[in-house]
């Protein structure tokens, strides 16, 4: 039976991340992870605090660094070749170095490098966030967002991840009222994730434009 591997973007991330990982991969995720970065990945990684692990500028390597090795475990555990791999914005880098298209030291030199272009977008602007809306159609959620703007609200869709799960970004006063009006507005479920900026949104344009 084929199978293929799905890689995360950032909002998985959690201070104390990967001590298994790093206890068994030291050699990865020590000496060599850290020449590129300039800084402890498991110090970051393992105690924190929160806030430094979620900025952008530090979630993004870590979680490339950890995903791309646990998959090297996984792929000695079952032996085979994924039929595809695919990610989840900053998963998609990591895809790309599970399937050999990048070496591992060179995939985390450019995803420090994306991490620190949105981290310098995310500090130019105002507070801004994301937020995943669950069990709602598309076009319902499309809606709420297009009448907010024309009131002059800063809020879109950022990612479609699957039928009944679309991402959105925007200023963090606009996704904190889709949170809380969420019943009245006729969503099921709003859930905030914990991300540093509104990725994925005009908001990150001089990021685009750095990279």
């Amino acid at each position: 039976m084929s199978f293929a591997v799905l890689f995360p973007g950032q909002g998985s991330q959690f201070v104390g991340m990967g001590a298994d990982l790093f206890a068994a991969r030291g050699d990865v995720l020590g000496d060599r992870a850290d020449e590129v970065l300039g800084w402890s990945l498991r110090e970051v990684c393992l105690d924190g605090p929160e806030a430094l692990l979620t900025s952008t500028d530090h979630a993004q390597p870590a979680l490339f660094a950890l995903s791309y090795v646990l998959w090297e475990a996984f792929s000695e555990e079952v032996g085979r070749v994924p039929a595809a791999a695919a990610g989840h914005s900053l998963g998609e880098y990591t895809a790309l170095t599970a399937a050999g298209a990048i070496g591992f030291e060179k995939g985390l030199a450019l995803v420090a490098e994306r991490g620190r272009a949105m981290a310098e977008a995310a500090g130019s602007l105002e507070d801004s966030t994301m937020a995943a809306v669950i069990g709602s159609p598309d076009e319902a959620v499309e809606a709420v967002l297009a009448a907010r703007r024309s009131d002059g609200g800063q809020i879109w869709a950022a990612n479609f991840n699957a039928p009944g799960q679309v991402v959105v970004a925007g200023a963090s006063a606009d996704v904190d009222w889709l949170v809380a009006e969420a019943k009245a507005l006729g969503l099921r479920r709003v859930i905030p994730l914990q991300v540093a900026a509104a990725f994925h949104s005009p908001f990150m344009a001089p990021a685009a434009a750095a990279l």
